[in-house]
């Protein structure tokens, strides 16, 4: 059976990022960056399913500037793509004799755009036959990303917060101004439905809690197929 056309079900098990999730936590409750994460990740995956091909950075088109943090080939061959995000706040601590230093990163309304763009990457690659499921990982130590909003901002289409009903076509509010929007001026439209669900990580050794945000074109209520006029 072609890969795109295995049952939900099984796309959804494997390969099980909750899962490397989980056991990764044990020995790596921070990362130093976004590409620390990825190596770290791929890793994991490995070690629970040696057959799994993994490709870092791969262009699904070779001829486009378009690439994925992680291509995932299980041995029966569906192809699972998954995008991370690593959204940080001011940390510095110290983990099993190793010192991390995060940098406040701020920015949260861009940030929450960049994810959901690239929920709507994902479920294209999913829609053109690249892959069979798509994935979007995000990880943070910053509450400002799933607790909701106490007020409407210029953002509230692309807000990422706990219980969020993230679906339809997304755009910036309409008084946003130019230096927020400057490169990220489309809307996103999203063809698949998704309730958002935290999970805890870890909890840092300065108290703060880190979380996670998996999206998983899989678990979609809402077929991914292209939209009529697309």
């Amino acid at each position: 059976m072609p890969a795109r056309d295995r049952p939900a079900e099984e796309l959804t098990m494997r390969p099980d990022l909750q899962a490397a999730l989980e056991r990764l936590r044990l020995s790596r409750p921070i990362f130093s960056s976004e590409s620390d994460l990825q190596h770290a990740l791929a890793w994991q995956l490995q070690q629970i399913e040696p057959q799994l091909q993994i490709r870092l950075e791969r262009r699904p088109v070779p001829e486009v500037r378009e690439a994925a943090d992680l291509w995932l080939t299980t041995s029966e061959g569906t192809l699972v793509v998954a995008e991370l995000k690593y959204l940080v706040r001011k940390a510095d601590v110290t983990v099993a004799g190793e010192r991390f230093v995060l940098a406040n990163q701020g920015a949260h309304d861009i940030s929450r755009y960049d994810v959901v763009k690239d929920v709507g990457r994902v479920e294209r690659w999913v829609r053109q036959g690249l892959a069979a499921r798509g994935l979007v990982l995000v990880l943070s130590n910053d509450p400002a990303y799933w607790k909701p909003p106490t007020r409407s901002t210029i953002d509230r289409d692309f807000r990422i917060h706990e219980g969020r009903d993230l679906h339809g076509d997304l755009a910036w509010a309409t008084h946003a101004g130019a230096g927020t929007t400057r490169s990220r001026t489309n809307p996103v439209r999203l063809t698949g439905r998704y309730e958002l669900r935290w999970l805890d990580y870890a909890r840092l050794p300065n108290g703060q809690q880190s979380r996670y945000l998996l999206i998983d074109t899989a678990t979609s209520r809402a077929p991914v197929v292209p939209p009529p006029g697309s």
